[in-house]
């Protein structure tokens, strides 16, 4: 099964392929937040490197948040479609999730952090067993303050942004998830019966509270 990955959850472009044991990985860190005019471009170099045409994909995954809003919709925009062009299934991935998996083995929980606005950040926990990657906490939006005294192994973006206060961090730290992540991502959500409705799809979003409103410092 040849499996597309697709994250711009950051501000880079991200591009993967499974090809059964071939795996082939493209990305664009030059400028941040030039999806729309790279997507597009990387797609096509991806195809001409792996030797392959676009009627071969037989599935497409796609990261879907928490992330920057406007470029996760670049890239489901894209996902959507290609996959509708295509007539193959199209099937999300939460960006913690695969950040999660990017991960080292360790003996401790693993905290996948996204940084949102001001000191807020999306993060969710899992456990690192036998090679798979279980969460163990749902995604959340939540303060430095609730995540800083952890006991667990952070990575991705809100983490490499208060490494300072965090510490626990794997050298190198993924920022945010590479498309080969996002293509195993999807294949094993796949694998195993789950699906999505591409019309249905949108980023998956959690609202910053109204700090002015509550009255929070």
């Amino acid at each position: 099964m040849i499996v597309l990955g697709v994250d711009t959850s950051g501000p880079y472009t991200s591009l993967g392929l499974i090809d059964g044991s071939n795996k082939k990985e493209l990305n664009y860190r030059e400028r941040p937040f030039a999806h729309s005019e790279m997507i597009n471009v990387l797609f096509e170099i991806l195809m001409k490197q792996t030797g392959l045409s676009p009627s071969s994909i037989d599935l497409i995954a796609v990261s879907v948040g928490p992330g920057y809003f406007t470029a996760l919709r670049v890239g489901l925009s894209f996902a959507k479609a290609l996959a509708f062009s295509l007539g193959i299934p199209l099937i999300s991935v939460n960006t913690l999730d695969a950040l999660a998996r990017q991960a080292p083995d360790v003996d401790m929980p693993v905290i996948a952090l996204v940084e949102a606005q001001k000191d807020f950040l999306y993060a969710a926990k899992y456990r690192k067993v036998k090679g798979e990657t279980m969460r163990e906490r749902k995604p959340a939006l939540l303060r430095l303050r609730e995540v800083r005294e952890e006991k667990a192994l952070f990575v991705g973006s809100g983490a490499i942004k208060f490494r300072d206060e965090l510490q626990r961090l794997p050298e190198p730290c993924p920022d945010f998830p590479s498309g080969l992540t996002v293509a195993a991502s999807g294949l094993e959500r796949f694998l195993s019966g789950e699906r999505d409705d591409p019309v249905k799809l949108e980023p998956f979003y959690m609202k910053l509270p109204d700090i002015k409103k509550h009255g929070r410092p």
